[in-house]
């Protein structure tokens, strides 16, 4: 296929969505709410006034993370994201959307034991501000590009085009747990699944593990985030922090090529995913199977 041909797919493909002029996937709010808003040093904080008394602790929190979030990755926001506080749901979540750019937290901390002894906000905003970094870090070359030509949903679509879920949430993962006491990491909840699957000789690929089959009719395969905590877990120890911006570079860069990641997985440590994968299955079987 010759040049012109790709690019004019690629184009359609970028064009090919619906003329939303935004896109909150979410429940509405409850049309009685007064919002109030707080200007911090790195963000814009947007919550309800009944959140007043606790809102300057939230604040407090929020540009506390942004520091320690965006460091490792080499890249300041260059914009005050907007971060909505929900205190409407029973749900204990959080996201970061990118067309348009905001986050929103659900304030209500879990009652499944969900992180152990540890506390839900702290943990939520390393999370998702680590999102925001990402989203901030994947903007260049290519990505930009597209930005700049189909504005956010230009950015996200060729975003999430060379990085899978897995290297978004598992990356995330990875720095909740390094930045604080408590995360996933330090969890035997969280791995169990793939701990009874190794020490039962169940192995799940690369691929399998990656495109997001999270169970079939005789196993449960582990999700991106426990996946994904383990690979970059793997990457950042063996080849740096410095290796591992240098494939989100490649992949904001080129984003416009099909399996960038894995172009760039290649290039900057000589060894394919699947190898990757495979050498990280064969320490976490040691790992269980000594302790």
């Amino acid at each position: 296929m010759n040049n012109k041909k790709y690019f004019l797919i690629l184009f359609f493909l970028l064009t090919c969505v619906y003329s939303f002029s935004q896109t909150l996937d979410n429940v509405q709010f409850p049309s009685n709410i007064k919002w109030k808003q707080i200007e911090t040093k790195y963000f814009v904080l947007i919550f309800p006034e009944e959140l007043s008394d606790q809102a300057k602790d939230f604040a407090t929190l929020v540009d506390a993370c942004y520091p320690a979030d965006s460091m490792s990755l080499g890249v300041k926001a260059k914009k005050k994201w907007p971060i909505i506080i929900n205190n409407t749901l029973s749900e204990s979540n959080g996201y970061v959307a990118s067309a348009p750019e905001f986050s929103e937290l659900y304030s209500i901390t879990p009652q499944t034991g969900f992180l152990g002894s540890g506390t839900w906000f702290p943990a939520l905003c390393s999370h998702e501000i680590r999102h925001i970094m990402q989203n901030e870090k994947i903007q260049r070359g290519f990505t930009a590009f597209s930005g700049w030509i189909f504005g956010n949903y230009g950015t996200s679509i060729t975003s999430h085009f060379a990085l899978p879920s897995w290297v978004w949430e598992g990356d995330a993962v990875l720095t909740e747990t390094l930045l604080s006491s408590q995360g996933r990491g330090r969890m035997a909840q969280f791995e169990r699944g793939l701990r009874t699957n190794t020490l039962n000789g169940v192995r799940s690929g690369y691929d399998k593990s990656s495109l997001g089959t999270y169970g079939s009719y005789n196993k449960r395969v582990q999700s991106w985030y426990v996946m994904g905590y383990h690979l970059t877990t793997y990457i950042r120890q063996n080849y740096g922090i410095d290796g591992y911006n240098k494939i989100l570079e490649i992949s904001g860069n080129f984003s416009c090529m099909p399996l960038i990641l894995n172009i760039a997985v290649k290039h900057v440590t000589g060894k394919s995913l699947k190898l990757m994968a495979y050498m990280r299955n064969f320490l976490i079987f040691q790992e269980f199977s000594h302790v």
